[in-house]
């Protein structure tokens, strides 16, 4: 059985579309299931001992936003390890790792792995300063199949979105704490235009944020709000192409869709913290779709080859 370890049924769109693409690409028609901190102990311990493969999906490895979260990572995973279970790592962001116990837990992890792949290249660099053997790819997202109806969306917007033919602008954001880099974009759209906007939550912490945003800077506009957890990754990305025409945004998965979609787009970052981020604006501006998709194939594949037979 392939188990996939991450942060998921959580409502989080980015980490649901990661699991959606590797139980595609690795488990179909084998047995798998999934695992998160949803789980019961008992069940931690029940479905890594069933296991053969425990395929780690995500930004697991970092401890800016939590130190606790990275100890509970990597405390099964050493488990899973010494109940003779072959462990993975696929297309994983690593870092940043300040606290040093974080840091040596994760080393111990990483060297105790049967494959690991990365989507970025900080995260590439920092495996090179530890001489752990890995392969440098991209995010899975740009395996996103593009073949989707457009009626299956349309059916879940509400019909006046459509009444009005334009283009609509796309804002999807995370609340910073700060806002005041958001507020500087924001003040400059009130101006630019009086497009109707789509307010796109990838999780359900963004959904309250996003209604405060519309009511201060645009409660004149047609605001249409969105959980991007009611559609599939084919239906977002659909939406990007054919409905919208830019997006503001500082979640990693609606950028890079926003990017396969060809709209324009204002990235709100700090190249210092968010290295996901920053690493997709890298790759984006040395490679074209057709490499970054092949390159996220790629480490499909090399996890794929390591898999219990």
């Amino acid at each position: 059985m392939i188990l996939f370890f991450g942060y998921l049924n959580f409502n989080n769109f980015g980490d649901e579309l990661l699991y959606d693409i590797a139980q595609d690409r690795l488990a179909r028609n084998k047995e798998s299931a999934s695992l998160s901190k949803g789980n019961s102990i008992k069940e931690h311990f029940e479905l890594i001992l069933k296991a053969n493969d425990i395929v780690c999906l995500g930004g697991l490895w970092q401890d800016q936003t939590s130190l606790l979260s990275i100890f509970y990572y990597c405390f099964w995973l050493i488990f899973a390890k010494l109940s003779g279970k072959k462990v993975h790592l696929l297309a994983n962001s690593i870092g940043p790792l300040n606290n040093f116990l974080a840091k040596l837990m994760s080393v111990i992890v990483f060297k105790l792995a049967s494959s690991i792949s990365v989507r970025d290249k900080a995260s590439s660099e920092l495996l090179e300063d530890f001489a752990i053997k890995h392969i440098y790819s991209t995010d899975l997202a740009w395996l996103v199949n593009t073949n989707v109806n457009s009626e299956s969306y349309k059916k879940k917007i509400d019909d006046s979105f459509f009444e009005d033919e334009s283009k609509a602008l796309i804002i999807s954001l995370k609340n910073p704490g700060d806002i005041s880099d958001i507020a500087a974009y924001l003040e400059v759209e009130m101006d630019a235009s009086q497009n109707k906007i789509i307010f796109l939550s990838m999780q359900e912490d963004d959904e309250t944020f996003l209604e405060a945003i519309a009511q201060t800077y645009f409660p004149q506009r047609k605001n249409y709000f969105l959980n991007a957890n009611d559609f599939s990754s084919s239906e977002i990305l659909k939406i990007f192409s054919e409905e919208s025409y830019a997006i503001i945004s500082n979640r990693f998965h609606a950028l890079l869709l926003a990017f396969r979609a060809g709209i324009e787009i204002q990235a709100i970052y700090d190249p210092e913290r968010d290295i996901k981020i920053e690493g997709l604006v890298e790759q984006v501006q040395s490679h074209k779709s057709k490499h970054l998709k092949k390159e996220a194939q790629k480490s499909i594949s090399f996890c794929k080859a390591q898999l219990t037979a």
